[in-house]
This record gives C-alpha cells, sequence and structure tokens, in this order.
C-alpha cells in the first residue's frame, strides 16, 4: 500500500532504486594495476501507473506540457509506504523530478465513441532522493 502526492489515481510506482556507479582509482604507482571506488550516488527514473478519469490528471498534463516547453518545471514528489495497519513505514522525496516519458491509452469502453477510463504511464527523472 503508498500513497502519492503526484495524484490519488496512481495503480502502479516502479522501484525507487539508487546505485553507485564505480570510479577508477589508481594506485599511482603501477599503471596496469586499476581500483574502483564507489562515485556519487544516481538514482533510477521513477514510472508512475495512473487509470483514471480523463478530466482527473489537467494538473499532470499541465506540468508535462510545461516542461516540454523548456519550463524550469522540477517538481518534488512525496512516496509513502504503509504496512497493513495503514500505518507510515517509509517516506520517499523525490527532489526535483523532471517528466521524461508520457503516454496515454484509453482503455474504456462505453460503446458511444466517447472515452471513459484512460491508462497514464508517466516517467520522471529524479535528481535526488531523500528517505525518512
Amino acid at each position: 500500500m503508498f500513497e502519492c502526492d503526484l495524484s490519488p489515481h496512481i495503480v502502479r510506482i516502479s522501484p525507487i532504486r539508487a546505485y553507485f556507479p564505480p570510479i577508477e582509482n589508481p594506485d599511482g604507482r603501477h599503471y596496469e594495476y586499476v581500483t574502483y571506488m564507489p562515485g556519487a550516488p544516481a538514482w533510477e527514473d521513477v514510472t508512475f501507473d495512473f487509470l483514471a478519469h480523463k478530466d482527473s490528471l489537467k494538473n499532470i498534463e499541465e506540468w508535462v506540457k510545461a516542461a516540454y516547453r523548456g519550463e524550469d518545471a522540477r517538481k518534488t514528489i512525496t512516496v509513502t509506504v504503509r504496512n497493513q495497519a495503514q500505518e507510515d513505514v517509509r517516506t520517499y522525496d523525490l527532489i526535483d523530478c523532471l517528466p521524461i516519458h508520457y503516454t496515454k491509452v484509453d482503455v474504456g469502453a462505453s460503446g458511444s465513441g466517447k472515452s471513459t477510463i484512460m491508462k497514464m504511464t508517466l516517467t520522471c527523472k529524479v535528481n535526488r532522493i531523500e528517505c525518512k
């Protein structure tokens, strides 16, 4: 169970992962001998899946359009993970997120030619993550 302040209609969030890219660390005496040390932390992109009515996600589409226009559209997204008793277990602050990929697919079957439900996927580049 989780809660995200980006939208109440999020049904899935990809794993939030950090990695430390290796950096060469030569010892200076032997030019062929190289060791590696961990570099600065980097974070993988985070993907959000939505299943909602079209009108409920206008703020997300406005955010994506602002980023595609080149505006400073960085946003902090908070994800709170909860246990079965609805107690907060961990909170992730995804700081300076920028949308890099956005898709939406009509999954509604109203029969009248009008879309009723959209499946949306938003992938964000994360600059930094803080855990609480």
